[in-house]
């Protein structure tokens, strides 16, 4: 058993020469998916994987393409769909010859996330939303929001600040231009808030209360049929950095005990209430 990530690489993963990606834990344990965000790397899980029974679990950790290890990158960056990365991941999958996987994804990897679930639902055992994207992609941040942003990038000064907060925040230096440019326009034009309501993958959505996105965090919560939500207080978008071991310990939780609701606590309790009453009928007889 790894208890630390190891560096593989897998040929022929779609149109992508060779895909890099870690793995630790236990090879025989149940495959546990983990996927970052935009301008992130698979390094991101690091912090939380140290706190999971990695002997229960097969983790494989992501590094999308034009990402940590992945140096690959579109001819053209408008290919660039999460469509496109949702198909990586099975790919590797079944590279791998895993047929049926966890899979946690944190902002844009939670965009990922939803499309496996709509798109692959017989893979997808359990889905865990980590600060995810919008259903709906980007599309609600002001038109004037983004004319500033390419006014700010255009800028040498300006480009040079940015790269060193990525560098703080993020797990590596920023993406190639052009896939980073690719990855933002992906997620303004992902858009899968209509079809939400026919998710049926047991999905577990964790938003931080100090995050900008925890209102539409909250919006597509309600929309989804099969979900519990974990909200963790004084926490911003950087949970996986913030709050690793508590992090790790929610998704441990939902896959072993997966969605709780009103539904799910009646019939725990009137379980619970029936050996209770087993138990004393047993101890009554017996005297």
């Amino acid at each position: 058993m790894a208890a630390t990530p190891e560096r593989r690489s897998i040929k022929g993963i779609n149109e992508v020469d060779e895909y890099h990606f870690h793995t630790c834990g236990n090879e025989n344990g149940e495959p546990l998916f983990l996927h970052h965000g935009f301008t992130g790397s698979g390094l991101v899980w690091l912090a939380m994987v140290a706190h999971l029974p990695l002997q229960q679990y097969r983790c494989i950790i992501f590094d999308t393409r034009g990402s940590g290890s992945n140096t690959a990158t579109y001819a053209h960056y408008r290919d660039f769909t999460l469509e496109r990365l949702a198909d990586d991941v099975v790919g590797l999958a079944d590279a791998l010859g895993i047929s049926q996987f966890s899979f946690v994804g944190h902002s844009m990897g939670g965009g990922i996330g939803m499309l496996l679930a709509l798109l692959h639902p017989q893979r997808v055992k359990r889905l865990i939303l980590v600060a995810p994207i919008p259903s709906d992609g980007l599309g609600f941040i002001p038109p004037k929001a983004h004319e500033r942003d390419r006014w700010t990038r255009s800028q040498p000064d300006a480009r040079a600040r940015l790269a060193e907060e990525a560098k703080a925040f993020a797990a590596r230096p920023p993406s190639d231009e052009e896939v980073e440019r690719g990855a933002w326009e992906a997620m303004l034009k992902f858009n899968v808030m209509e079809r939400l309501h026919t998710m049926r993958v047991p999905t577990l959505m964790v938003a931080g209360a100090a995050d900008g996105l925890l209102h539409l965090n909250l919006r597509d919560f309600e929309k989804l049929k099969l979900a519990s939500l974990h909200v963790f207080s004084r926490v911003g978008h950087l949970i996986p950095r913030e709050v690793p071991r508590e992090l790790g310990e929610c998704v441990v939780d939902f896959i072993e005990h997966g969605v709780v609701t009103s539904v799910t606590l009646a019939k725990q309790y009137m379980a619970k209430k029936r050996q209770e009453r087993e138990a004393a009928a047993h101890k009554k007889s017996a005297l």
